[in-house]
């Protein structure tokens, strides 16, 4: 291929060693391909960074009246509450969903994609693991609509719903700071995340405000899996001079600090304090009863959804950003007065 002209779809089909008519039928999604076939071609079109004709875009799809929903991270209440948002839309709408949960793998992401695509959904909503990693050009280039919740991609021309998660962390790290604290143990999410990034940085500016150097602020990053938060109690713990309050920049990593904590025979908050980025109806019946920060996960899901029926209505056909309010629910894990 000489530099700078366009890739074909001959090139494609080479390189996937298949027929042009196999590649058109993936691509337009008009006959059965197998699995095998699918994959190999829609990788050739990554390795050759092949796009479309934009003629192609105008090509009639059967309508299947279904949206696959690609998750990661199933086990998470948080993503089961926004699933439930989702569903509630589609269903009135007279959508079926097909869900897959990836794990927070990138490589299962992209696979969910291709198989959903293949699969001729109508549209896809998309919560990602990380955000960078996978290559969404090709479904916006077939007009396949595409809804991001909870955390950024890295690509301009999809739809995406997030909440304000640097307000939310800044307004309990600033409250922290008013209980007395200075030394904040922050166990926060992976930084190649908008929202384990976001998320420290309001913590960082809260300290800022309140006085507190950066060296005392201790930062454990986590991966958003419970035993990480594990691992960073024990670090925070061993250290000469441990946080007197831990904050949990998500529930998976906070529900394994909180483990560790109880496991190490202390007491929260009398021997430390203890706060987490999620809420769930049932921290405020533990004891004791959680400071939290909450997130509208039902609402994300919803307002998703409703996103995407726009998009599929022909309503709109411009991307569109909704940033849904955060909220501090204090109680008195911290070192609230009861």
């Amino acid at each position: 291929m000489v530099k700078g002209t366009r890739v074909t779809m001959r090139e494609v089909a080479e390189r996937a060693d298949v027929s042009v008519a196999t590649v058109s039928h993936v691509l337009n999604r008009t006959r059965f391909v197998s699995r095998e076939t699918q994959q190999r071609v829609l990788k050739a079109i990554r390795e050759l960074n092949y796009r479309p004709n934009v003629l192609a875009k105008s090509v009639r799809r059967r309508r299947t009246n279904t949206v696959g929903v690609v998750m990661c991270d199933l086990e998470n209440p948080f993503m089961m509450e926004m699933l439930r948002g989702v569903e509630a839309v589609l269903t009135l709408n007279g959508f079926d969903m097909l869900v897959t949960n990836t794990n927070y793998s990138e490589e299962r992401e992209q696979s969910a994609l291709e198989m959903f695509y293949g699969k001729q959904v109508d549209g896809i909503i998309l919560v990602p693991g990380k955000g960078g990693g996978v290559d969404l050009q090709l479904l916006v280039d077939f007009g396949v609509p595409v809804v991001v919740l909870d955390k950024r991609v890295d690509h301009g021309g999809v739809d995406l719903v997030e909440v304000t998660n640097r307000e939310g962390s800044r307004e309990l790290v600033r409250h922290l700071l008013r209980l007395g604290h200075r030394r904040i143990g922050i166990i926060t999410g992976p930084q190649d995340t908008s929202t384990g990034r976001e998320r420290l940085l309001g913590a960082l500016e809260a300290a800022k405000e309140g006085g507190i150097p950066r060296e005392k602020l201790l930062v454990f990053e986590g991966d958003f899996f419970k035993e990480s938060g594990v691992q960073a109690v024990r670090e925070f713990l061993s250290l000469p001079f441990p946080p007197s309050v831990i904050f949990a920049c998500n529930y998976s990593m906070g529900i394994g600090a909180f483990e560790a904590i109880k496991d190490l025979g202390l007491r929260v908050p009398g021997d430390i304090g203890f706060a987490i980025f999620d809420d769930l109806p049932w921290f405020a019946y533990l004891s004791p009863p959680l400071t939290a920060v909450f997130q509208p996960a039902f609402e994300v899901g919803k307002v998703g959804a409703e996103l995407l029926m726009e998009r599929l209505k022909k309503k709109r056909n411009t991307p569109k950003r909704v940033v849904l309010p955060t909220s501090l629910c204090i109680r008195y894990s911290a070192g609230e007065r009861w």
